[in-house]
């Protein structure tokens, strides 16, 4: 079973969060996805490209990190591309479920239209190094005072951006989309 913490951060919000975890674990970060080497780069939180801003116009499809102890090597899985730019190439994927521990780390944020998406922490492993990774985030969230709202955790720019009638949104395709929602989340936090 998957277990997951879902936040709402900006990049002010979401940068410390980071550090605070690499500051209580000895731990590395590579981007989940194809790659055409066999060894893809393994890099620190402060390497992560923007954290906090959307990869793209959907929570789900924004840029994912797996976060896996210091020093480990990561499990690869081996395939030739389909893909029109690649076919036919040997490629390699960066996947939570080939590699026990890891814990797959999405942070989205704010999108060009101005959308927060959320970000997630999520493992499908029960060990101890994804229990500890997981305890170590909340724990970190709750001490940067972010809000529990529902089923999400909101950064202290998120609560700010939604009382100014922001969108706080998984995605950012629907423009015009019913704004129910946002109204519950911000009832709940009067």
């Amino acid at each position: 079973m998957m277990k997951q913490i879902l936040f709402f951060a900006t990049p002010n919000d979401i940068q410390p969060i980071i550090s605070a975890l690499e500051t209580t674990n000895k731990i590395v970060f590579a981007r989940v996805g194809s790659y055409d080497i066999k060894d893809p780069p393994l890099i620190s939180g402060a390497e992560i490209p923007n954290p906090g801003v959307a990869t793209n116009e959907t929570a789900s499809g924004s840029d994912s990190y797996l976060v896996v102890p210091a020093g480990s090597r990561l499990n690869l899985h081996p395939y030739t591309s389909e893909d029109s730019d690649t076919f036919g190439r040997k490629m390699w994927s960066v996947y939570s479920g080939s590699n026990d521990e890891s814990v797959e780390m999405t942070l989205a944020g704010i999108w060009e239209d101005g959308t927060l998406l959320p970000g997630s922490v999520r493992s499908m492993h029960n060990n101890e190094f994804a229990k500890k990774i997981m305890r170590d985030f909340q724990a970190s969230l709750k001490k940067a005072k972010f809000e529990k709202v529902q089923s999400w955790w909101l950064s202290t720019e998120a609560v700010q951006m939604l009382r100014a009638g922001k969108r706080l949104s998984t995605t950012a395709v629907h423009r015009r989309q019913n704004m129910t929602y946002d109204r519950s989340i911000l009832a709940e936090l009067r």
